[in-house]
């Protein structure tokens, strides 16, 4: 069962406490659960169902920076952005506070490596993985890594279990 994340980030706000804090994988934007006063970053690249280099008709601009210019109205504040960006691909180019990446790791085939990798950027980074889901079990069935538990991460804290998911944080 794949988390809630609005529930996800209202859980597990107290934890986002570095500035400035990346969020990827933040698809609308969970800005209204950070501090005030943290510099906000979110990036993401699903949109389920429309290729994101479609250009729609009417508009002119295509899904991705439709999303981001949706996202930059909804929840603008001081110190926030939002970008589109393919995690494959994407190479952080700064270093940050905190880096959260909820319901992102699961779908890479190198996720542990790609845990440390992100640890390189960032004093605290702090993910969510599904545990112990079966081959397959995914909603979107889109998830590389199955039978994921807290032992495939000796570098993190396990700080709860939730909507089925492990939340871990390395700091």
């Amino acid at each position: 069962m794949a988390s809630d994340g609005p529930a996800a980030y209202a859980k597990y706000r107290r934890f986002f406490t570095k500035s400035p804090l990346l969020d990827i994988g933040c698809m609308f934007g969970y800005v209204e659960y950070m501090p005030d006063g943290l510099e906000y970053v979110g990036i993401d690249t699903l949109v389920y169902g429309i290729p994101d280099d479609q250009v729609i008709p009417g508009r002119g601009r295509t899904t991705n920076q439709l999303r981001a210019e949706w996202k930059a109205k909804e929840f603008a504040r001081p110190g926030t952005s939002f970008h589109t960006a393919d995690f494959m691909d994407f190479v952080p180019t700064r270093h940050w506070g905190e880096i959260v990446a909820f319901e992102v790791l699961e779908h890479y085939e190198d996720c542990m490596q790609r845990a440390r990798w992100l640890k390189g950027y960032c004093d605290t980074l702090f993910i969510s993985v599904p545990e112990n889901e079966s081959p397959g079990g995914a909603k979107h069935n889109d998830h590389v890594f199955s039978g994921l538990l807290v032992k495939d991460f000796p570098d993190f804290t396990c700080v709860g279990h939730d909507f089925g998911r492990m939340f871990l944080l390395w700091e």
